[in-house]
């Protein structure tokens, strides 16, 4: 019941807010989504409610994409000032984290109630290295 209700909220209200509201200027590329799309909402999540937990891991998965495309934009059009090669280094070093991080995800795609809390903190642990790695890479282009 509750996925349902997610999956309503999730894509259906935004198509009818669209149709009612003119088109919204587009938000800097860097803009995160909103704080449900946080890691700690859904990292107590338990075994059986693995359809909220995979919701809520979509959230971060298209946060993190926002935030490699607004990097991406970013490195577009650095100033002659600033070094490429350490912008370029940190974003592979981010690419790397971003691998892992998304491994780690469907990895526990596969978990079981014995491995859940294991699997479960290894996407959690490959989370905070990716975020450390945009901070990291975000910090060269400010």
């Amino acid at each position: 019941m509750k996925t349902l209700r997610l999956a309503l909220v999730l894509f259906v209200l935004p198509l009818v807010s669209r149709a009612q509201m003119p088109a919204p200027e587009p938000a800097p590329a860097e803009t995160a989504p909103a704080p449900e799309a946080g890691w700690d909402n859904i990292k107590a999540l338990t075994y059986d409610q693995r359809a909220d937990f995979t919701a809520g891991l979509a959230l971060l998965q298209k946060r993190l994409e926002l935030q490699v495309a607004g990097l991406k934009t970013k490195r577009e059009s650095l100033p002659s000032t600033q070094d490429p090669a350490a912008f370029d280094f940190d974003l592979k070093a981010l690419g790397t984290a971003r691998t892992r991080f998304l491994s780690a995800s469907t990895d526990l795609g596969k978990a079981t109630p014995q491995n859940w809390n294991q699997l479960k903190e290894r996407v959690g642990a490959a989370w905070e290295n990716v975020q450390d790695a945009y901070k990291k890479a975000a910090g060269e282009t400010l």
